[in-house]
């Protein structure tokens, strides 16, 4: 960009312009004192208003010398005069759009609305498939825009698929969601079947489990064998290990058959009158998921151990209430079918028999044994009423019974049903939620595929998640790098028999890739702990260390596609411009740049909005300079917004600083 004269501004005089240097930043550790950025503004662009029509924000772009935007959308759903959302703007307007950037010569890029926030489907319960379709659908949205009004590029959206304790994940570099979170840090666990959360898990939560019979402690009680080795053998021959539960016959129990695991039995204390059980805490159940893990080559977590202990004892519950009350089903029901005998029995007679030899034949059968036990029990007294009269009484009784054993057996049976059936689709939230991340992404990456076909665009659109919230899964560089690679996976493998393998990996690479923002990347700053010997100096060098090795990771690996600048105090996403904050921005861009990075985006602040642009420019050094002739150029930095620092004041006064028109002559005279 070139300006011909050194008149800039409407302040500004003619000639004589001696423009004061800006201090450079010195207090943040690893950043660059002098650094030129070789990125012209076709490559490092900013963003539109994202609160006025895309039109006008980009007209407003264009007259402040804008290459290269990105549209950006607050609104979701149906739109507002105030929340515009892509499918806010019809056909020709966005002709107008394409045909505005073509003729400028501007690159365009779309960021979808804000208002999504992940991919997974996230929603208060858990995860739901209605929610990852509306966020699949914005994202839609955004493409079908992207196919329209620009030549291919980014279609940015913000990470946040669920929350994760900070300090469990990522505690081996430095950081920790809040003091404490080590001991009451909350996890989830999910029913696949459903998508929703099980439970919510913390680790200051305790949880109690029966003491089982193990081969150790029963082997001299049952005469098991042992073998050279230290095992023990049952009496079908299996070799158990000393920890291996066992039944009441000393026979081996696989801890992974759900049906075996309710054959263990529980040591009785005769004291308490009770069966013994241990607490678990966090560490008990470390210890539960390292034994279980190593002795079946699994993959447990604590918080899935923790869940299925808890469910463990819920089915043994929900299975002890049936036995109990199904124990003497069969004896009552054998009772009440004699009942019913001799109730049909004197019901008969009733007709030819008078009531005394009715009562008489009753007390006869009784003592035969024929009738069931103490079935006359205080009815002798009672000659006005016929047999069958009190028979039928002790049959409602019956009956009511064995409605009571059926209705409380059946529902402590389908209890522990419907909990086995959510101990058998047990998932941690990872690993559901990154694969319903995965498929999202891989829908949109193949949408935006063939729009960029339909539309024969110069370059592949491609679906661009962005680390957002350090709060939420996606916004630390490894996880950023996971959903990639999994949404990567997974469309490969829905193209594959389409394409060809090799074919379907390229093109998963070329329509999913990350947007790296620096500012979010930042906001891990607030985690970051500082070491007890260490100044804070120290720290933030530290920090910056790995922030810029993480960056530079992602690159290489080929995980990022597309970046956006903006700079905070670590605190949280205030978006200022770069070079305002504490990011060592030089620095990042002279990595980017080395490794090739050049689509840039400068996403401006509520503060900013102006400013942001040409502020990035001076700060980098970009190659912006006035074209005098003889002389050095003055480059952007020289003369951007630094009318207050010129020596020679212009011959004028405007605003406030103009005299008082009420103490002046007519003749305009001074008084002087």
């Amino acid at each position: 960009m070139q300006f011909s004269s050194e008149y800039y501004h409407a302040m500004d005089k003619y000639g004589s312009v001696e423009p004061i240097a800006a201090t450079p930043r010195k207090d943040i550790p690893l950043e660059l004192e002098k650094f030129d950025s070789k990125l012209t503004p076709q490559e490092l662009g900013t963003t539109l208003n994202p609160f006025v029509h895309p039109l006008e924000g980009m007209h407003a772009r264009l007259k402040e010398g804008a290459g290269k935007v990105e549209f950006e959308f607050f609104g979701a759903g149906k739109g507002s005069k105030e929340r515009f959302t892509p499918e806010s703007i019809g056909k020709y307007e966005r002709e107008d759009l394409r045909n505005l950037a073509d003729i400028n010569k501007v690159k365009t890029s779309v960021h979808a609305t804000v208002n999504v926030q992940g991919l997974a489907g996230l929603g208060r319960d858990g995860f739901e498939d209605r929610d990852r379709e509306e966020a699949y659908r914005e994202v839609r949205r955004a493409v079908d825009f992207a196919a329209d009004v620009t030549k291919g590029g980014a279609i940015v959206v913000h990470t946040g698929e669920w929350q994760r304790p900070i300090e469990e994940y990522h505690k081996q570099e430095g950081f920790e969601g809040y003091p404490g979170e080590k001991k009451d840090a909350t996890f989830y666990v999910v029913d696949s079947n459903t998508g929703k959360f099980v439970s919510a898990i913390a680790k200051n939560r305790i949880v109690y489990e029966p003491i089982y019979w193990t081969a150790e402690e029963k082997a001299k009680e049952l005469r098991l064998k042992k073998t050279s080795d230290g095992k023990y053998v049952d009496p079908n021959g299996k070799e158990m290990e000393s920890t291996d539960w066992i039944d009441v016959d000393g026979h081996y129990l696989d801890a992974r058959d759900t049906e075996q695991l309710f054959k263990r039995v529980p040591y009785w204390d005769e004291d308490g009158v009770k069966f013994k059980a241990k607490r678990m805490d966090w560490k008990a159940l470390e210890d539960k998921r390292d034994w279980f893990n190593g002795r079946y080559d699994t993959n447990y977590t604590t918080e899935e151990i923790f869940a299925r202990t808890q469910l463990e004892n819920n089915i043994l519950q929900a299975k002890g209430h049936s036995l109990f009350y199904g124990r003497h089903y069969s004896e009552q029901k054998k009772e009440y079918d004699a009942v019913v005998k001799a109730y049909k029995h004197f019901k008969k007679m009733e007709d030819n028999v008078p009531k005394e030899e009715q009562w008489k034949l009753f007390e006869k059968e009784q003592s035969r044994g024929w009738l069931a036990d103490n079935l006359v029990h205080n009815f002798k007294k009672d000659l006005n009423l016929l047999p069958s009269e009190h028979i039928k009484k002790k049959m409602r009784a019956l009956e009511l019974d064995l409605t009571h054993i059926h209705e409380a057996s059946a529902a402590s049976d389908v209890q522990a049903a419907n909990h086995q059936e959510v101990y058998d689709k047990l998932k941690t939230v990872k690993d559901y939620g990154i694969q319903k991340s995965a498929e999202t992404m891989a829908a949109a990456g193949i949408f935006a595929m063939e729009k960029t076909h339909q539309k024969n665009l110069d370059k592949p659109l491609f679906i661009a998640p962005e680390n957002w919230d350090t709060r939420q899964f996606g916004s630390h560089p490894e996880e950023l790098k996971e959903l990639i690679v999994k949404g990567r996976e997974e469309m490969a493998k829905q193209l594959e028999t389409r394409y060809g393998k090799e074919e379907a990996k390229k093109l998963a690479k070329d329509h999913i890739k990350a947007t790296l923002d620096i500012g979010h990347l930042n906001l891990w700053r607030r985690h970051f702990k500082k070491k007890d010997d260490e100044s804070l100096t120290d720290t933030d060098k530290r920090f910056n260390q790995w922030m810029l090795d993480q960056s530079e990771k992602l690159v290489k690996q080929g995980i990022v596609g597309h970046v956006h600048l903006s700079d905070n105090m670590g605190f949280d996403d205030e978006h200022l411009t770069p070079g305002q904050g504490n990011i060592p921005m030089k620095t990042f861009m002279k990595k980017m740049e080395d490794l090739g990075m050049n689509d840039v985006i400068v996403e401006p602040g509520a503060f900013n909005p102006v400013t942001s642009p040409p502020d990035t420019f001076s700060y980098l050094g970009s190659p912006v300079y006035t074209g005098t002739h003889g002389q050095v150029p003055q480059q952007f930095k020289g003369f951007q917004q630094q009318h207050f620092g010129y020596q020679a004041p212009p011959f004028y006064l405007v605003g406030s600083y103009v005299p008082s028109e009420d103490w002046k002559l007519w003749s305009e005279v001074p008084f002087e």
